[in-house]
């Protein structure tokens, strides 16, 4: 993107996401779809991590849910956690699009989940 990098945010951090976002690609709007698709939290700290993990934003007609709503990461290692979208049957058409927020004691991570709709 445009943005400026934080690069000691980047050299501090606490976990990475495998993938970086989520595109759960297109939909027909008068579908009414469900799709789950995997995120991975790595803990690239030292010691065990509890992640919590919770949606912020999100559009009209489309929601967006986890399997859970925090993980514990030994160091080094990775868990997955399922999101999945559900599109309203007859949803507005465009690009609808929430954030995956990952949080110890304040937010360390975000990915954005993207969705379609034809």
């Amino acid at each position: 993107g445009a943005g400026r990098e934080d690069l000691l945010a980047a050299a501090q951090a606490q976990v990475t996401l495998s993938p970086v976002s989520l595109s759960f690609g297109a939909v027909p709007s008068g579908s009414g779809h469900t799709r789950q698709l995997p995120i991975a939290p790595t803990n690239v700290t030292s010691a065990w991590q509890t992640y919590g993990l919770a949606i912020s934003g999100g559009s009209a007609g489309v929601s967006y849910g986890l399997s859970t709503s925090s993980v514990k990461v030994a160091p080094g290692e990775s868990a997955t956690v399922t999101v999945t979208m559900a599109a309203s049957q007859g949803v507005s058409s465009g690009g609808k699009q929430a954030a995956l927020e990952v949080s110890t004691t304040g937010p360390v991570a975000h990915a954005v989940l993207y969705t379609q709709v034809k």
